[in-house]
């Protein structure tokens, strides 16, 4: 039995395999359950059949869930075709989209739920990689004979991933996409009779971008499902991909508390990440911690090497006086949490 020590000290779902047995003791009779083997839920039942592509991607769905900078690749291609668009007018009425708008619906996934059921080809937005996947995983589940018609997309996929979500959503073998931002316009995706908003988008070229997967040729259905919590939920998202001047305030005092009797100090983001927890930093995860580093670190306030996942970051002894807007990253921050701000003022 000690061969499974390693598995159960790891504390992630396992899969157990054993028989019902009768135990007879002490003039007693029980029921006992006799161990045959232990795996991982990830390692495959039968390492001889190869796992098909939904398999593979749900199995292997932490590791695409790491960083959320999905706004990434829609701010790139908004930006790209920007000029262009500025120059279209479009003559037409799009007469057959149709806009719902149950905006605080307060069951949305029993909402989305009655969607699938219709079979109709529909694509799920979400603000983070966490959400497409763990939403997907559960309509997967709460919905057994829709299984395999599920599907998620974002930007940690790699491109091979990505490409066969595209594939199979366009060969309509999956009918039920959970995704990000990241989903591109101008795949020609045909038949999308649903677009729904589950969260609420992080700006309007954003909300634009969502909404642009609806089709003007066949009757498309815009679902307008995300409340007024969600706002709370993407202003923490924000706090940690965006921090203003009191959160980096709080976290340049945390790495001088921590060079205190060490500097420079060998950390990883992970690490740096709890102490941050236990100092009430709003917004630190270890997948974002990068962003408040690269901050500081452009200002010239810290020094950092990097090697693997550890770094190393010097404090210098003397600390110049800064102003925060001369960082480009900071800058960014403050215009993604404005563009929020004005984009809630029309959303809700």
């Amino acid at each position: 039995m000690s061969c499974y020590l390693e598995l159960a000290a790891a504390q992630k779902p396992l899969d157990i395999a054993f028989t019902l047995d009768k135990n007879n003791w002490n003039g007693k009779t029980t029921l006992q359950l006799v161990l045959k083997d232990i795996k991982s839920c990830t390692q495959p039942d039968n390492p001889y059949i190869k796992q098909d592509f939904l398999e593979h991607l749900f199995i292997n769905g932490s590791k695409y869930i790491m960083e959320d900078n999905d706004q990434e690749i829609y701010i790139k291609e908004y930006l790209e075709n920007k000029d262009k668009q500025s120059k279209v007018i479009d003559p037409f009425i799009q007469d057959k989209l149709v806009c719902i708008d149950v905006r605080g619906f307060n069951d949305k996934i029993g909402y989305i739920k009655n969607i699938v059921r219709t079979g109709e080809k529909s694509i799920i937005y979400v603000n983070s990689r966490n959400a497409s996947y763990y939403l997907a995983a559960d309509l997967r589940r709460d919905l057994p004979m829709y299984k395999e018609k599920f599907g998620y997309y974002n930007a940690g996929l790699n491109n091979e991933d990505r490409q066969s979500v595209e594939d199979l959503l366009r060969e309509g073998k999956i009918q039920f996409i959970v995704t990000t931002s990241a989903f591109s316009l101008g795949m020609d995706i045909p038949d999308i009779k649903n677009v729904i908003f589950y969260h609420m988008c992080f700006s309007q070229e954003e909300h634009n971008h969502v909404a642009g997967w609806a089709q003007s040729n066949i009757e498309t259905k815009i679902h307008l499902l995300y409340g007024s919590q969600d706002r709370e939920l993407n202003q923490l998202l924000l706090a940690g991909t965006s921090p203003n001047r009191e959160q980096l305030a709080l976290f340049f005092l945390l790495l001088k508390k921590l060079t205190e009797k060490t500097n420079p100090i060998n950390i990883t983001n992970s690490q740096l990440a709890q102490w941050a927890n236990i100092y009430k930093i709003v917004g630190i995860h270890a997948n974002n911690i990068g962003i408040w580093l690269d901050i500081l670190e452009e200002l010239d306030i810290i020094k950092r090497e990097i090697e693997g996942i550890t770094q190393s970051i010097y404090l210098p002894t003397t600390q110049p006086k800064v102003n925060l807007e001369c960082s480009l990253r900071y800058q960014k921050a403050i215009t993604e949490r404005n563009k929020f701000l004005d984009y809630v003022q029309i959303a809700l």
